[in-house]
């Protein structure tokens, strides 16, 4: 009976080394894709550097027309002349003088003033620059910017936009196409997704300085926003890699099993969104979790057992990380420790337990004497 109870043990340790060894292969898989980022990944990033101040075009001036209520104006007598003065929750202030006043505002509840705004764009087949400006002067009749202040705001877009890189779609966007959902996986896995996504845009070498898809300007003439926009399609393997979402979906499907296996480990890495990195993580866990007890809860536990429960805990720490190529290493180290690594019981209970033999025969051959 004992003979059967071992060989049953034996039989249950080598299918959970199995599955052990397993569920390895994809991460080593994940680790190796991960690794190959700078060859297998295209450059779809558009470089606002690309474009010259002579490209940029001027696409529209006009001017901005607001609305005000005239409940809102404020009457001070200064050095002998009244000034008015109008404040709202919009931020529009000005003054006006008395003959403005009389003009455009007296015996009015509503009345409008204009702000001047210009449109400024550039297009190429590997992106687009749109900027928005509106100036800061409140006049009472439409004006626009006259030529002078179109050169300046056109030289300002061009230097701010030099040090600019930008993606096809920002983090709202990616939001509302992929995170609107009732999937209660999707809702338990979204602060970890983002964890990885918040901080410039996401780990890897082309957005390395923080790609963008807007950004502000603003000089003493006025303020306004720059819409940067990537144009470039996405190629085939550009699916493995987390921020595939932040631009155009690869045509090309993963049809073949190779591919489909690429896919499957991609989908394992902490931030893929709609991957299994979760679920696989509390599998790979429900494997560690016997030899472990098996390590602290067991006396003369087998020195196999130590060494691959501590080589598990590290791939753990590398598939975090993510350190790719300790986390290679120390998988394949866990998989020939798996496959040959003797199982034996401790050594040090073994020697210890030797020592306490010796010690009571010496012992108890001194007494007799």
């Amino acid at each position: 009976m004992e003979l059967k109870k071992l060989d049953m043990d034996d039989i249950k340790r080598r299918i959970l080394y199995g599955l052990i060894i397993l569920s390895l292969l994809p991460l080593i898989t994940m680790f190796y894709i991960n690794l190959k980022q700078d060859k297998w990944e295209t450059d779809r990033n558009f470089y606002g550097k690309e474009s010259s101040e002579d490209q940029l075009k001027i696409t529209q001036n006009t001017y901005q027309k607001y609305e005000c209520s005239s409940k809102k104006i404020t009457k001070k007598k200064e050095l002998g002349n009244m000034r008015y003065y109008y404040r709202d929750k919009n931020h529009i202030n000005f003054e006006a003088n008395e003959e403005e006043y009389n003009k455009y505002i007296k015996d009015s509840d509503i009345f409008y003033v204009y702000k001047p705004k210009c449109q400024i764009s550039y297009h190429s087949d590997n992106g687009k620059l749109t900027a928005d400006f509106t100036g800061k002067k409140i006049s009472f009749e439409p004006g626009t910017f006259n030529s002078a202040e179109l050169r300046s705001i056109t030289k300002l877009v061009h230097q701010k936009s030099r040090s600019k890189i930008f993606s096809t779609y920002s983090i709202s966007d990616v939001n509302k196409r992929y995170l609107n959902s009732n999937n209660i996986a999707i809702i338990i896995g979204r602060s970890l997704i983002w964890k990885f996504f918040d901080s410039s845009i996401y780990n890897h070498p082309y957005n390395s300085k923080g790609a963008i898809t807007n950004f502000r300007i603003s000089s003493k003439s006025g303020n306004g926003t720059v819409h940067g926009k990537s144009l470039i399609k996405s190629e085939k393997y550009d699916r493995l890699y987390h921020d595939f979402v932040f631009y155009q979906m690869p045509k090309a499907k993963f049809t073949s099993v190779k591919d489909r296996w690429l896919l499957f480990s991609a989908e394992l890495g902490a931030g893929y969104l709609h991957g299994y990195y979760i679920i696989y993580f509390i599998f790979f866990a429900i494997l560690w979790l016997p030899i472990c007890l098996d390590q602290f809860l067991t006396v003369d536990s087998a020195t196999k057992n130590t060494v691959i429960c501590f080589e598990q805990m590290f791939v753990i720490v590398a598939w975090i990380g993510p350190f790719n190529r300790i986390g290679i290493i120390l998988s394949i180290i866990t998989i020939l420790c798996l496959l040959f690594f003797p199982y034996k019981r401790n050594p040090f209970y073994d020697l210890q337990k030797d020592g306490i033999d010796m010690m009571k025969k010496d012992f108890g051959s001194f007494l007799d004497k």
